[in-house]
């Protein structure tokens, strides 16, 4: 599963937000004496329901890992990294050794 289109502290909501719907299930799985994992419980709704919730859980733990770079930034960078090479090939361009400028 793969999150896209959230920032980090939206990330960091959903993440304490699905931690919160954990709690509460696990206390409802254990009212009724349900494993949490779904190929224990033979797929019961609870279980899946956790399932899903500790995978979605994982993904946004996946965006926070991940450096946020704005487009401005992005753009911004690309520039750079362009005019770096287009100098890089000018340098190049010029003369080779002292030898050949003092002619």
């Amino acid at each position: 599963m793969k999150i896209t289109g959230f920032s980090k502290v939206d990330a960091k909501a959903e993440i304490e937000a699905i931690a919160r719907q954990l709690l509460d299930l696990k206390q409802k799985c254990t009212d009724k004496e349900i494993d949490v994992r779904p190929w224990v419980s033979h797929d019961h709704p609870f279980s899946v329901q956790h399932w899903r919730l500790v995978q979605r859980r994982i993904a946004f733990k996946e965006v926070l890992k991940k450096p946020f770079i704005s487009p401005d930034r992005r753009q911004a960078a690309s520039l750079r990294m362009t005019a770096l090479q287009k100098a890089r090939q000018k340098a190049t361009r010029g003369a080779v050794s002292q030898c050949q400028t003092a002619e």
